[in-house]
């Protein structure tokens, strides 16, 4: 995992308050089990 995602992700939590932010990152929680999956 790159630092930028990482970054990103505490981003996400940081502003999980917002339902915008939420969305994303529910939506980005998805991303990051598909390429998970994709290395086994």
């Amino acid at each position: 995992m790159s630092k930028f995602k990482i970054g990103l992700l505490i981003t996400l939590l940081i502003t999980e308050h917002s339902a915008v932010s939420t969305s994303c990152y529910y939506n980005l929680g998805v991303f990051f089990t598909v390429e998970y999956i994709k290395q086994y």
